[in-house]
């Protein structure tokens, strides 16, 4: 069984610290963004005490624009002390800090009335309200804009997080690609990936019906509002927009709020998982380690059994020699005694010395080489003692390592 290494390993703080990283600038966008978003809705509120101070001032200057007889000191007091009373209301409605930009309102409205003609009035008065507009308008056009890049920006940190879980899963598919099994294909570490992975979504599908129902709870209230402002009159109707408004800006804060938690919890997830993982790369690296030490122990074996195994042929090939040498001696001493009985001739003492000092010599190489053979014989038998009952105690410690 061949093991294959991963390929890719990135290492565990390096992926922790980008998506801290990754949270912190998520968190101050959307800090960043609540801020624009109550600045907008304070020039919002300013636009609309405005608008009612200089309806308040049309209503007076059509009053006065109007061809009958002016009305008798008693009526003028009376307005007055309306004028005094709306402005004490307005004064307790404006306490949040938009009190002093009415009084300063109707203070400039009182100046321009004694100072100014009626139609220099109307004009001013057209000229006022239409900026008010313009600048109604361009709020509500940064209001939305703001709201498209809070969308956005909740897109954007989805797409992210679905980056961090693909790279988290490309990370764990990598680490275990080595441990496969031959029968099955898979890993106990793929089984295990596949039930986390059906248990977030699971979560996932919980999260969704719950915003589904706030969402639709919300929605009631929207319409429940919006029925309520359309029966009552402009400055309730005013009121209502505003709660409205409040409404939607605290679904933003529950959607943010909820997605950080996603956040959190996912990062919780990968957490773990690459405890399991870097579990699962120990027990790894320890069977590679000792598959990696039975290899080169069977190698080394296998190279000297090859070195003893030329050895003894070269050995046999060695005493095959000396036999035939020797065979090749008897036949030349036998021809010489045939040939000496023969003749009437003696030998000479000296060849005969020679040739038995030659005969002596081979037979000491005969019997070195032959106990030079028995020894690589039983080295080689040791040898393969050794290699089998390596091979048991692998096979014996592969299936305990699995296990555990």
């Amino acid at each position: 069984m061949q093991l294959k290494s991963p390929s890719l390993r990135p290492a565990d703080p390096h992926i922790e610290a980008e998506l801290t990283s990754q949270l912190t600038a998520i968190k101050a966008q959307n800090e960043e963004k609540k801020i624009q978003i109550q600045e907008l809705r304070r020039r919002e509120q300013l636009t609309a005490v405005e608008s009612w101070v200089l309806q308040q001032a049309l209503e007076a200057l059509l009053q006065e624009k109007r061809p009958e007889a002016s009305p008798p000191p008693q009526q003028q007091q009376q307005q007055q002390q309306q004028q005094q009373q709306q402005g004490l209301l307005h004064r307790q409605q404006g306490q949040s800090g938009f009190g002093a930009a009415s009084r300063a309102a109707a203070r400039c409205s009182v100046v321009a009335a004694g100072a100014l003609s009626l139609e220099k009035r109307q004009e001013f008065v057209a000229a006022a309200v239409e900026r008010k507009k313009k600048q109604i308008f361009k709020l509500k056009a940064q209001i939305k804009g703001a709201k498209k890049l809070l969308r956005e920006s909740k897109k954007e940190g989805e797409l992210q997080a679905a980056e961090v879980r693909r790279d988290a899963f490309a990370f764990r598919r990598a680490v275990v690609v080595g441990g496969e099994d031959i029968t099955s294909g898979k890993t106990r570490g793929e089984d295990l990936l596949l039930h986390l992975q059906q248990r977030l979504q699971q979560q996932q599908q919980q999260q969704q019906q719950l915003q589904q129902k706030l969402q639709a709870k919300q929605h009631e209230q929207h319409v429940a509002a919006f029925m309520r402002s359309s029966s009552s009159s402009s400055s309730s109707s005013a009121a209502a927009a505003s709660g409205i408004q409040r409404i939607d800006l605290h679904q933003l804060q529950i959607e943010n709020e909820q997605f950080a938690a996603l956040l959190e919890s996912s990062k919780g997830d990968i957490a773990t998982k690459k405890k399991k993982c870097s579990a699962l790369l120990q027990a790894q690296t320890i069977l590679k380690e000792e598959l990696l030490r039975s290899v080169t122990a069977g190698t080394n074996l296998n190279s000297a059994i090859l070195s003893r195994q030329a050895a003894i042929e070269k050995t046999k090939k060695d005493a095959k020699e000396t036999a035939k040498e020797r065979d090749a001696i008897k036949h030349e001493t036998k021809r010489l005694l045939a040939q000496s009985r023969r003749s009437n001739q003696l030998p000479q003492l000296k060849d005969l010395v020679l040739r038995k000092v030659l005969l002596q010599r081979q037979t000491k190489q005969i019997n070195s080489w032959r106990r030079k053979i028995d020894i690589a014989t039983l080295e080689a038998k040791t040898v393969k003692k050794d290699i089998k009952m390596q091979n048991k105690e692998n096979t014996a410690t592969i299936p305990n390592s699995t296990n555990a």
